[in-house]
């Protein structure tokens, strides 16, 4: 884990810089490319912002920086699909889901929705190809934060990076237009003082 200090108010990205298994799923992450490119949006002049703003990056649902209790925290999702066809009823991606969420039923895998929390490790194991990548999208918490109180982070799903830069980017715009105590409050406070919907209402009504 990494962690990096630019001014008194921006702190660069906290990421998982992952080894074995990590840097295999998402060496994006691991190489530190996520953290260069959101330095490089938060040194902007145009997004210094009213008080401290920490964003977190990690590759998977593992959540092993935390990303739901930071200002903006983005976690990797793999979108999967069982090709029953090809499933050998081998147990490999049953053995290797930590959530429990594949079982078996008559010869083939079946995965249980409500469980799975699209990480694609199930993927990366089946020996037969038989479950496949189908799309990768992002889960984005925005507002939390930790210390003298925690904070969850409200839940956005993104299909694609295109989506991810421009939301952060609004997001800094209307933290700097909403914040109402500078040095004092964090985005946090402010969601919290005018409430998520109209935050986001003024984060949507943005024009890049």
């Amino acid at each position: 884990m990494l962690t990096f200090q630019d001014t008194p108010k921006l702190t660069s990205p906290c990421l998982r810089k992952g080894r074995g298994t990590c840097h295999e799923v998402c060496p994006r992450v691991s190489s530190g490319r996520y953290q260069i490119e959101i330095r490089e949006k938060l040194k902007n002049e145009i997004y210094t912002t009213p008080y401290k703003f920490k964003p977190a990056v990690t590759g998977c649902p593992n959540q092993c920086v935390r990303p739901n209790i930071h200002d903006f925290g983005i976690m990797g999702l793999k979108y999967t699909k069982i090709n029953e066809d090809k499933c050998e009823n081998c147990g490999r991606c049953n053995e290797v889901c930590k959530k429990e969420a594949i079982s078996y039923d008559e010869g083939v895998a079946k995965r249980n929705t409500d469980l799975c929390v699209t990480c694609g490790n199930c993927s990366k194991a089946c020996p037969y190809d038989a479950i496949e990548i189908t799309g990768i999208g992002y889960r984005v918490f925005i507002g939390g934060k930790s210390g003298r109180e925690t904070v969850e982070g409200k839940e956005i799903n993104l299909t694609s990076e295109e989506e991810l830069y421009p939301l952060l980017e609004k997001v800094l715009i209307a933290y700097n237009k909403l914040a109402d105590k500078p040095q004092r409050e964090r985005l946090a406070a402010t969601i919290q003082r005018i409430g998520y919907d109209k935050f986001m209402e003024e984060v949507n009504s943005i024009q890049l």
